[in-house]
């Protein structure tokens, strides 16, 4: 592993690192979603931030906000406490490191399982959570953005050991809350990556 300071650590690993340690030592669990999660399951492409999703109920959400200001995160733009606790999303941004940082809080049975069954990868001498490669799937088809669909694309092609009947399983379980084909689009996209 290279030293803290080494120029192999990319701001953004820096800052997953530092914020991992915090949200560790703080006792709230997490894991890191979207792009860096895409590139840590091994299709390398590029991302302009760090995302992370923090499993809190609204009772606690005061406190972390609080706890993120003080570990050098700083909102992106104005945001007051009602329309963050409405979004569930906090945009922040760390200025000594420059790079953008978006936290999702979620209090759902579902991610709790995710963060348990979360990959760990070592980044500064510092384990961080990632999605599994099925949750990140799963997410991803959730949100179905276009990136998201490139993203399931090409992780499709680079894995052929993913649990297809645990992705499907969820997203059978979401379908009607999101009144999408999600079994169907990624299916299709799997005979995709598989032809």
């Amino acid at each position: 592993m290279p030293p803290s300071d080494s120029p192999e650590y990319s701001a953004a690993d820096q800052l997953m690192a530092r914020l991992a340690r915090s949200l560790d030592d703080a006792g709230l669990p997490y894991v890191v979603i979207d792009g860096q999660a895409v590139i840590q399951h091994g299709y390398s492409r590029s991302t302009l931030d760090v995302d992370f999703t923090i499993s809190v109920g609204f009772d606690r959400f005061t406190d972390v906000v609080q706890h993120l200001n003080a570990s050098g995160i700083q909102p992106r733009f104005e945001q007051d406490e009602q329309a963050i606790l409405l979004s569930q999303i906090y945009f922040g941004y760390h200025a000594g490191l420059e790079v953008r940082a978006d936290f999702s809080f979620v209090d759902a049975p579902y991610l709790k399982l995710a963060i348990q069954r979360a990959t760990l990868h070592e980044i500064e001498n510092q384990l961080v959570r990632f999605l599994s490669l099925e949750d990140l799937l799963i997410h991803k088809m959730l949100a179905s953005r276009k990136q998201d669909i490139a993203d399931v694309d090409q992780l499709l092609k680079l894995h052929n050991d993913v649990d297809h009947a645990e992705v499907e399983r969820w997203l059978g379980e979401y379908e009607p809350l999101v009144e999408k084909p999600l079994i169907a689009q990624y299916r299709e996209l799997r005979q995709q990556a598989e032809s």
